[in-house]
């Protein structure tokens, strides 16, 4: 059986797998694909957590901080991507809102006034 470092160590591996899969799921728009990976991280990082006050290696709390750093990297631009998806879908509001209020007024028919012509 393998003890708790070699365990983590194998952990830390799939972290790293998953970190970097979410940064290009993340670069790429691919949003299910993020939950997805999140939803296989979970489990990882649940044990990671528990199992880290138990844990006198340096290297290997190292490497957790710095999973952990890449992570809340990709969580901040994600954050930043909402956002200005938020600022767009607002404006795209604003300009609905616009258009509705004047439309009605190009869509009436002005009235035509006949014009004059010369016959003959």
């Amino acid at each position: 059986m393998a003890t708790l470092i070699e365990q983590c160590l194998r952990i830390v591996d799939a972290l790293e797998d998953l970190v970097a899969q979410e940064a290009v799921a993340l670069r790429d728009g691919e949003f299910s694909t993020l939950i997805a990976l999140a939803d296989r991280a979970a489990p990882l990082v649940d044990f990671l957590g528990a199992t880290a006050g138990a844990l006198s290696d340096r290297r290997l709390r190292e490497r957790i901080m710095a999973v952990y750093t890449r992570r809340a990297d990709g969580a901040a631009q994600l954050a930043e991507k909402i956002r200005a998806n938020r600022v767009e879908m607002a404006t795209t509001h604003a300009t609905q809102r616009t258009v509705a209020r004047i439309a009605p007024v190009y869509g009436r028919s002005l009235p035509t006034t006949r014009q004059l012509s010369a016959v003959g």
